[in-house]
């Protein structure tokens, strides 16, 4: 709700994938970018597969080419859970 009198708003890691779909789902397409870039800067091999299955289900191509570059660089990784 702030973000929609102020156009700013504190993004946490607590909420942002929260945020995103709401975003999309309210059209409220700054924020939306505001998040998937959030989420993009934030991404590792522990959230990479969850936010994929977001990013496909809300159509999102940075989120998505952002998840498979992770992957292709970390793939043992994301693959069993290890570093």
């Amino acid at each position: 709700m702030e973000y929609l009198y102020s156009n700013k708003t504190k993004l946490s890691p607590a909420y942002i994938l929260e945020l995103f779909m709401l975003s999309h789902q309210y059209r409220i397409n700054s924020l939306k970018y505001r998040c998937e870039h959030y989420i993009s800067e934030h991404l590792d091999e522990d959230t990479v597969l969850p936010v994929l299955q977001i990013a496909s289900v809300y159509n999102s191509k940075v989120l998505k080419n952002q998840c498979l570059e992770i992957i292709k660089k970390h793939y043992e990784a994301v693959v069993t859970g290890e570093e």
